[in-house]
Order: C-alpha cells, then structure tokens, then sequence
C-alpha cells in the first residue's frame, strides 16, 4: 500500500494512520486495522476515518453496544464532514442500533435528523445522502422491517426518479432502491433505466455487486 511508504514521515499525524486502516479493514486485516485505526484515534479523537474503522471492527466482533456508544460519543465531530461521512457513520450507528435490538424510534430518528435532514444543507451531496438512505431503508427490508419506514421510501423514491437529480451516483443508488420496490413500474422507473443501460460506469457495478 502506497500510504506505507509516507508512513515514517507522517507518523505524528492523525490522518495517515486512518488512510492506512481502511484499506487494512478493506483486506479483512482485521487486528492491523484496528491497530492503525486507535493510533490515529488516539492522537486526534476527532479523525472520522479511525472513528469509522473502529466501528467497523467493533460490528465486526458483534459488540453492538460498544459501538453504538462510542459512535454516538464521537458523534459531535461529524458536524464539519462532508456529506458522506456524515451520514455514513450515522448509517453505522443505526446499524448496530438494529443488531442491538434498540427501539425502532430511535432509528427513525437518527434517519431523520442526522441522514435526511442532511439534504437541508446548501452543500449537501445529495447523492451520497441518498446512497447511506436507500442502503438504511434495505436493510430494514431485509429484516422485515420496512412497513413503517413506506412513507420515507416513497420520498425517497421521488427523489430518485427526478431527472434532474441523475448522475452517476444516483444511478448505483437506484440498485439498491430497485431491491426495495420490486415490480414497481412509473414513468420515473424507467426514465432512471434507460440511464443505467446507457451508462457504462453502471455496467460496471452491476459486474460486481
């Protein structure tokens, strides 16, 4: 990995040590991620990729609990995070609240006020709203969950199929929206289609998902 090679001269600096732990966690390296992922936690508790890491492994040795407080503990730095981030490390959060059991308030709430409401904001990456959202709102669908999530699902389907809200982006998420609304049919539907058979970045994802 490229990251190790500027690792000696970089290795009072947060960020470098979250730069090297994703990809570690990315090969299933699971003890070197978290070793990486503490280092750069530990000089600067603020680094959102040890922060998402951390998480990671913590889901990963199904300490639910764990990780929904120390997510919530670090949830105050992701106030200046792009929007990725942002919602990423709440979709985490919500994630081990699920695993955990918690009380299904609580998740609509962290989907409301922390990924939703994201898309307030005048910077907002819609798309990557959308992408954290429609991976949620799949995953309460797999468990069986989604009834009392419809309206939200609605909204955010109609967001999806506006025009001018294609791109690239929006497109990968319509894969994951498709899983949710099996045989639904509109003209917004299959306007988004024609994008995905034309886009060859699509082809692509399809080949690996």
């Amino acid at each position: 990995m490229r990251v190790l090679q500027v690792l000696p001269q970089n290795e009072g600096q947060n960020y470098i040590y979250g730069m090297l732990a994703f990809p570690l966690l990315e090969l299933g390296q699971m003890e070197e991620a978290e070793k990486a992922a503490s280092r750069g936690f530990e000089i600067n508790k603020e680094d959102i990729w040890s922060q998402h890491v951390l998480c990671h492994v913590l889901q990963y040795k199904c300490c639910f609990r764990e990780a929904v407080k120390f997510m919530e503990e670090c949830s105050s730095s992701w106030c200046s995070a792009a929007s990725f981030m942002l919602t990423h490390n709440w979709w985490h959060a919500v994630v081990c609240y699920l695993e955990g059991n918690a009380p299904t308030q609580r998740v609509l709430e962290i989907y409301d006020n922390y990924i939703w409401k994201e898309l307030d904001k005048d910077d907002s990456m819609k798309a990557e709203v959308y992408l954290n959202a429609a991976g949620l709102l799949l995953r309460l669908y797999v468990r069986g969950e989604l009834d009392i999530y419809g309206d939200r699902l609605k909204l955010l389907a109609e967001c999806l199929t506006n025009e001018v809200e294609f791109d690239t982006w929006v497109v990968v998420v319509f894969f994951e929206l498709e899983k949710l609304c099996m045989g639904v049919e509109d003209d917004g539907f299959r306007s988004l289609r024609r994008v995905v058979v034309h886009d060859p970045w699509i082809d692509m994802y399809g080949a690996i998902v």
